[in-house]
Protein backbone atom coordinates (compact mmCIF):
# COMPACT_ATOMS: atom_id res chain seq x y z
CA UNK A 1 0.00 0.00 0.00
CA UNK A 2 1.08 3.78 -0.02
CA UNK A 3 1.14 6.15 2.32
CA UNK A 4 2.67 9.86 0.85
CA UNK A 5 5.51 8.84 -0.70
CA UNK A 6 5.72 5.61 0.75
CA UNK A 7 5.10 2.09 -0.20
CA UNK A 8 4.66 -0.20 2.33
CA UNK A 9 5.31 -4.45 1.82
CA UNK A 10 4.14 -6.67 4.91
CA UNK A 11 4.56 -10.17 5.14
CA UNK A 12 4.75 -12.73 1.99
CA UNK A 13 7.64 -15.35 1.14
CA UNK A 14 10.59 -15.43 0.00
CA UNK A 15 10.90 -18.59 -2.03
CA UNK A 16 10.52 -21.14 0.60
CA UNK A 17 9.92 -18.89 4.36
CA UNK A 18 6.64 -16.87 5.23
CA UNK A 19 7.97 -13.95 6.22
CA UNK A 20 6.85 -11.48 9.05
CA UNK A 21 9.13 -8.72 8.00
CA UNK A 22 8.06 -5.14 7.14
CA UNK A 23 9.50 -3.46 4.18
CA UNK A 24 9.09 0.47 3.13
CA UNK A 25 10.32 2.29 -0.39
CA UNK A 26 10.81 5.83 -0.43
CA UNK A 27 9.56 6.12 -3.76
CA UNK A 28 11.90 9.79 -4.13
CA UNK A 29 15.15 8.25 -3.18
CA UNK A 30 14.68 4.89 -4.31
CA UNK A 31 15.58 3.48 -1.06
CA UNK A 32 14.14 0.08 1.37
CA UNK A 33 14.29 0.47 4.79
CA UNK A 34 13.22 -2.43 7.22
CA UNK A 35 10.71 -1.06 9.82
CA UNK A 36 8.90 -3.05 12.85
CA UNK A 37 8.14 -6.56 12.15
CA UNK A 38 4.51 -7.80 12.31
CA UNK A 39 3.86 -10.00 15.21
CA UNK A 40 3.87 -13.50 13.35
CA UNK A 41 4.64 -14.27 9.80
CA UNK A 42 1.66 -14.11 7.16
CA UNK A 43 1.22 -14.82 3.56
CA UNK A 44 -1.41 -13.71 1.03
CA UNK A 45 -3.39 -11.25 3.88
CA UNK A 46 -4.89 -7.84 2.78
CA UNK A 47 -2.97 -4.69 3.53
CA UNK A 48 -5.19 -1.38 3.62
CA UNK A 49 -4.83 1.86 5.63
CA UNK A 50 -7.75 3.56 7.27
CA UNK A 51 -6.52 7.00 8.33
CA UNK A 52 -3.19 6.93 10.13
CA UNK A 53 -3.47 3.32 10.68
CA UNK A 54 -2.01 0.40 8.73
CA UNK A 55 -4.32 -2.98 8.78
CA UNK A 56 -2.98 -6.40 7.72
CA UNK A 57 -6.17 -8.85 7.83
CA UNK A 58 -6.51 -12.71 7.46
CA UNK A 59 -3.80 -14.09 5.60
CA UNK A 60 -2.01 -17.66 5.82
CA UNK A 61 0.60 -18.13 8.98
CA UNK A 62 3.48 -20.37 9.54
CA UNK A 63 0.91 -23.98 9.99
CA UNK A 64 -0.42 -23.53 6.26
CA UNK A 65 -3.68 -22.04 7.74
CA UNK A 66 -6.24 -19.20 6.84
CA UNK A 67 -6.13 -17.01 10.10
CA UNK A 68 -9.06 -14.27 10.64
CA UNK A 69 -6.66 -11.77 12.95
CA UNK A 70 -6.36 -8.47 11.88
CA UNK A 71 -2.97 -6.77 13.19
CA UNK A 72 -3.22 -2.92 12.89
CA UNK A 73 -0.18 -0.31 13.48
CA UNK A 74 0.38 3.41 13.11
CA UNK A 75 1.86 4.92 10.15
CA UNK A 76 3.93 7.46 11.95
CA UNK A 77 5.45 5.03 14.10
CA UNK A 78 5.95 2.43 11.50
CA UNK A 79 7.95 4.87 9.14
CA UNK A 80 10.09 6.11 12.44
CA UNK A 81 10.77 2.53 12.90
CA UNK A 82 12.71 2.08 9.53
CA UNK A 83 16.36 1.51 9.15
CA UNK A 84 17.81 2.05 5.93
CA UNK A 85 18.97 -1.26 3.74
CA UNK A 86 20.71 -0.16 0.49
CA UNK A 87 18.56 -1.31 -2.45
CA UNK A 88 19.71 -4.46 -3.60
CA UNK A 89 20.55 -5.89 -0.10
CA UNK A 90 18.32 -9.32 0.35
CA UNK A 91 16.48 -8.01 3.76
CA UNK A 92 16.43 -10.51 6.58
CA UNK A 93 13.31 -12.88 7.47
CA UNK A 94 13.30 -11.84 10.75
CA UNK A 95 15.30 -9.06 12.39
CA UNK A 96 16.30 -9.77 15.58
CA UNK A 97 16.65 -6.55 16.96
CA UNK A 98 13.38 -5.38 16.30
CA UNK A 99 10.14 -4.69 18.81
CA UNK A 100 7.50 -5.24 16.92
CA UNK A 101 4.76 -2.19 17.00
CA UNK A 102 2.13 -4.57 15.27
CA UNK A 103 -1.24 -5.26 17.42
CA UNK A 104 -3.88 -7.93 17.31
CA UNK A 105 -6.67 -5.86 17.01
CA UNK A 106 -9.63 -8.23 16.59
CA UNK A 107 -10.36 -11.95 14.31
CA UNK A 108 -12.34 -11.03 11.40
CA UNK A 109 -15.67 -12.32 10.82
CA UNK A 110 -14.58 -14.23 7.35
CA UNK A 111 -11.09 -15.22 6.03
CA UNK A 112 -9.68 -12.83 4.23
CA UNK A 113 -6.83 -13.39 1.10
CA UNK A 114 -5.70 -11.19 -0.71
CA UNK A 115 -8.76 -8.75 -1.07
CA UNK A 116 -9.30 -5.32 -1.64
CA UNK A 117 -10.30 -3.09 0.87
CA UNK A 118 -11.08 1.18 0.89
CA UNK A 119 -11.27 3.78 3.80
Amino acid sequence: VCSGRSLIVAGGRDGSNRLATVEVLDTDAQQWSIASSLTRPLTIATLSICGERLYMLGGIGLTGHMTRSVLSCSIPELLQSCQSQPLAVKLPTAPANKTTIWQQVADAPHYYSSCATLC
